[in-house]
């Protein structure tokens, strides 16, 4: 710049002098991502100066780089100083996408032990269930859980942004049925009552007549040494379902079987009995031998007389087979 200048006696000068200007600094800021998934960190930086002042957004930081998580779109500005104290600004946009709203569901909330049921998912566009649910990739999936369980899934949508939700199975226990019977080993023909107990209904088999009740009169019949299985379902409150069995030991219980009308003609009463019971023949006893059903011999006696008590009180119940000379009769303990 020259300047021209004039005194008070009309004598002039002119005289210049040289102004330098320095260029702002040109800033460049960048971002790892420019658009993110909201609660994610994004890393803004920037180059071109000297010293940094980033705006309020990004916490006043004077760092040339900075971490933010904003929660929606925004604008990021940053204030750099040169070495010859110019200064300018520069500022960059992120956008934020909303992470994925996921509903899970299953056909049942409480489901019976041993039972399936299915969850499915909606709100996303691929899917990773945890580990309880065998890690599967689709959007429904059947599990058996044996116990209360929570199963969490994580849904991906079409920005890449995911989110996760949980649902939670209560699983109740079946039904412990206790089935009995009277007696568990009985003669042809006679009756046994089976009872039930540890649901709130009940269901026999078509053995037992498919009764609803929880006791039950059956009288099986047999030719031979038989056993008789009868089968019950119980359903609880909960609607819980278990199967409970009993099984009976049905015999033909002869009187005696005479194998020779010459030798001896045996009869044993009473039968069925407790342990202690009286057999009685045409002629003398003699050698009396007991057997269990496997064959062991569990008792022996002689005897000169017609009638003799015998007590296995002390034998479990079933059937024994008593042999005297060539004729057997099979008793029934209970």
């Amino acid at each position: 710049y020259t300047v021209n200048g004039t005194d008070a006696n009309g004598c002039s000068s002119s005289a210049s002098i040289n102004v330098s200007v320095n260029a702002l600094p040109t800033l460049t800021v960048s971002a790892t991502s420019n658009t993110i998934c909201a609660g994610t960190n994004d890393t803004l930086a920037v180059t071109g100066a000297s010293t940094y002042m980033w705006d309020s957004n990004a916490g006043r930081s004077m760092n040339d780089s900075v971490v933010v998580a904003p929660t929606a779109n925004m604008t990021y500005t940053v204030n750099g100083t040169d070495a010859n104290g110019c200064s300018s600004s520069a500022s960059i946009n992120v956008s934020v996408n909303a992470l994925p709203t996921l509903t899970v569901s299953a056909t049942n909330n409480t489901i019976c032990a041993g039972t399936n049921d299915t969850l499915a998912v909606t709100g996303a566009s691929t899917y990773m269930w945890d580990s309880n649910a065998g890690s599967s990739m689709n959007d429904s999936v059947v599990v058996a859980p044996t116990a209360n369980m929570t199963y969490t899934v994580n849904g991906t949508d079409a920005n890449g942004c995911s989110s996760s939700a949980s649902i939670n199975i209560s699983v109740n226990a079946l039904p412990i049925l206790t089935v009995s019977a009277t007696s568990n080993t009985i003669c042809t023909g006679t009756n046994d009552t089976l009872v039930v107990t540890g649901a709130s209904t009940y269901m026999w088999d078509v053995n037992a007549g498919s009764s609803m009740n929880d006791s039950v009169v059956v009288a099986p019949t047999a030719t031979t040494s038989t056993i008789m299985t009868y089968t019950v379902n119980g359903t609880d409150a909960n609607g819980c379902t278990n199967t409970g069995t009993v099984s009976i030991t049905v015999d033909p219980c002869a009187s005696g079987i005479k194998s020779n009308a010459n030798i001896v003609s045996l009869s044993v009463y009473p039968n069925p009995n407790t342990g202690v019971f009286t057999i009685t023949a045409s002629e003398e006893l003699g050698q009396i031998h007991i057997y269990d059903m496997l064959g062991k011999m569990v008792y022996a006696e002689k005897s000169t007389q017609t009638e003799t008590t015998i007590n296995l009180s002390d034998l479990k119940a079933g059937i024994y087979s008593i042999t005297v000379k060539n004729t057997s009769v099979k008793i029934v303990k209970q």
